[in-house]
């Protein structure tokens, strides 16, 4: 099977997920009927031969086998996990061999109980703890989602956090899944959080993601797969167009993103109302 066409594979572990958080953009809740093996995942990973595995949900740490599919995945390149952090017990953290983990909060308490849950920022706070007791905290990255309903208190969160914790990602709400346009940025807003940011990397390491595109930055040639196995354009335009179980060569799917400028800005799927 000729998936040789990258090595940055993004690949949604389960669509399962104990959130309902009404930004999903994968509406995550129940698993899919068909969701990928271990076997078809090792498959997978063998034949992409991926240089970095982000791994995303649904909450991944729902599939028992999750830390297994890291390991095989660890013999090839780096592996990230996204995870809400509720899961992240001691034995979880203890065990966990990712060399990133990205740990979602979409405001201070009262903000993010109104995005994420009520018990959210305290399953936070202890999965740090875990990950702390278990040496692994500085492989945290906190992963904002940035909308209209957080705005402002984006830099708070990380006053927050910060030093404890001084990696952070900042993404955008799209209007897909759970999400609608009107919470969205606007590309002036957008902008506006990405100066009014700046100050903070002084002495934080603050990532873009690439819903903001970047400076002359090329996204890289990447491979998204969900949990059935389905190949999409990437992990917010979520039409198939093709599936790891029967696909025997995949289209070129990546292009260049410049600041505010084009990449999911200019996307005709992801403009705000």
């Amino acid at each position: 099977m000729g998936l040789l066409l990258s090595r940055y594979l993004t690949l949604e572990l389960t669509r399962a997920c104990n959130y309902a958080c009404p930004h999903c953009a994968v509406a995550a809740g129940k698993p899919l009927r068909d969701e990928l093996t271990k076997e078809e995942i090792f498959g997978l990973i063998e034949k992409v031969k991926p240089d970095y595995l982000a791994i995303t949900g649904g909450e991944p740490l729902f599939r028992k086998d999750l830390f297994e599919i890291i390991d095989f995945a660890g013999r090839f390149g780096r592996v990230r996990l996204n995870t809400n952090g509720s899961l992240l017990t001691e034995s979880a953290a203890a065990r966990l061999n990712a060399y990133e983990i990205l740990i979602s909060v979409d405001g201070l308490p009262e903000t993010n109980a109104a995005l994420r849950g009520g018990k959210n920022f305290s399953h936070i706070l202890k999965a740090l703890d875990n990950l702390e007791a278990a040496g692994k905290l500085n492989r945290v990255r906190l992963c904002i989602t940035a909308s209209r309903e957080n705005l402002g208190e984006v830099p708070e969160i990380i006053k927050y956090f910060s030093p404890r914790v001084r990696r952070f990602g900042i993404g955008k709400l799209a209007p897909v899944g759970r999400a609608g346009k009107g919470k969205m940025l606007s590309r002036r807003e957008a902008a506006g959080l990405y100066f009014r940011l700046l100050p903070f990397r002084l002495r934080n390491s603050i990532h873009f993601y690439h819903e903001f595109g970047g400076f002359f930055r090329a996204v890289p040639r990447d491979l998204t797969v969900l949990a059935d196995g389905s190949i999409v354009p990437c992990c917010l335009l979520r039409t198939p167009v093709g599936n790891i179980r029967t696909a025997k060569r995949l289209p070129r799917l990546s292009k260049f993103c410049f600041l505010f400028l084009s990449g999911c800005a200019d996307c005709k799927r992801l403009r705000p109302g």
